[in-house]
C-alpha cells in the first residue's frame, strides 16, 4: 500500500517549501545589493542582512539612485527576515510536539529545519527496508551506468525530493567544517580517497541514514555531544514559546516586518528614510 503522510507531515513540508522560496529570496535581494555595492569597493562580505546594508550606506557616499535601491533592500530584507523567522516558529511548533523527531537534534549539524526535514519526508521509517532504499528516496544514492556486462557507479542520481537534499547537503558542510566527531572523521576520511565533494554527499548520505535509524528506534545519536544537544533543545523550546503567527496587519510577524527597529539592532525606521 502507498503511505500517505498525515495532515502535520503535510503542513510541515509546505512550510519548509515556503521557508526555502523565501531563503532564495533573500539570496536574491542580497546580490543584488552587492552588485551596487561592488562599485563603491565595498568590502561585500559583510553584507548579511538589512543593518549590514545601513551600515555600509552610512560609510559610503552614494548616488542617489544606488541609495535609494539600497534602502528598498534594507526594507525589503528586513520584512523577508521577520517572515522567514515567523515560518521556523510553526515548523519548530510541530518538531516539538514528536520526541522522536526531536531527537534527531542529537545529530551533530543537525538543527531544527535539517531535523524537521528529515521527520517530515521520511514520515513512517518503517517503510523503508534498508539504507539504500533511505539514501534513493533523498536522491543521495549514486546513478548507475550499464555497459554491457559493466556497471559504473556516477554522480548522485537526484532522483529523490530536492529540497530533502539540499538541507541534507547544506548540513553536511556544516559538520564537515566544525564537527570533530565521528561524522567529521567520517568526513575527513573520505575526504582523502574521494574529494571534498563527494565526501560531503556521502556525509550527507550518512546523515539522513542515521536520522532515519533515529526515527526507527526513537533513541537518540549514540556519539552525541550532549551539551550541544541540550543547546538545540532549549533553543527549540525558545523558539516555540514565541508569538503565534496570526493573519492580516495585527500580526506580530507583519509588525515587525513594518518595524525596523526590531530588527536593525534599535536603529529604527529614522535610519530607512
Amino acid at each position: 500500500a502507498v503511505w500517505v503522510p498525515p495532515q502535520e507531515i503535510r503542513e510541515v513540508r509546505r512550510l519548509l517549501q515556503y521557508r526555502f522560496k523565501l531563503v532564495q529570496h533573500q539570496a536574491r535581494c542580497k546580490n543584488q545589493v552587492k552588485a551596487i555595492l561592488r562599485r563603491y569597493d565595498y568590502n561585500i562580505g559583510q553584507i548579511k542582512n538589512a543593518g549590514s546594508v545601513l551600515r555600509a550606506l552610512e560609510h559610503l557616499n552614494v548616488g542617489a539612485a544606488d541609495e535609494a535601491m539600497l534602502v528598498s533592500a534594507a526594507r525589503l530584507l528586513a520584512s523577508l527576515e521577520t517572515e522567514r523567522e515567523s515560518v521556523e516558529v510553526e515548523i519548530a511548533r510541530r518538531l516539538e510536539r514528536h520526541p522522536e523527531a526531536k531527537a534527531l537534534l542529537s545529530i551533530p549539524g543537525v538543527g531544527i529545519v535539517t531535523a524537521a526535514a528529515i521527520w517530515a519526508w521520511i514520515g513512517d521509517p518503517r517503510r523503508f527496508r534498508t539504507s539504500k532504499q533511505v539514501a534513493s528516496y533523498a536522491g543521495l544514492d549514486p546513478s548507475v551506468h550499464q555497459s554491457g556486462q559493466t556497471y559504473y557507479h556516477g554522480k548522485v542520481s537526484k532522483n529523490g525530493n530536492r529540497l530533502l537534499r539540499t538541507i541534507l547537503i547544506e548540513a553536511a558542510q556544516v559538520v564537515a567544517r566544525y564537527d570533530r566527531g565521528t561524522l567529521g572523521q567520517f568526513y575527513r576520511r573520505k575526504s582523502l580517497h574521494i574529494g571534498c565533494r563527494k565526501a560531503i554527499v556521502a556525509l550527507a548520505r550518512k546523515l539522513v541514514v542515521v536520522g532515519w535509524k533515529i526515527l526507527l528506534t526513537g533513541e537518540p545519536y549514540r556519539d552525541q555531544v550532549v551539551a550541544k544537544t541540550r543547546r538545540k533543545q532549549i533553543a527549540l523550546q525558545r523558539m516555540t514559546q514565541r508569538e503565534p503567527v496570526c493573519s492580516g496587519e495585527d500580526s506580530p510577524a507583519i509588525r515587525r516586518g513594518l518595524d525596523p527597529s526590531s530588527v536593525y539592532g534599535g536603529q529604527g525606521m529614522q535610519a530607512l528614510t
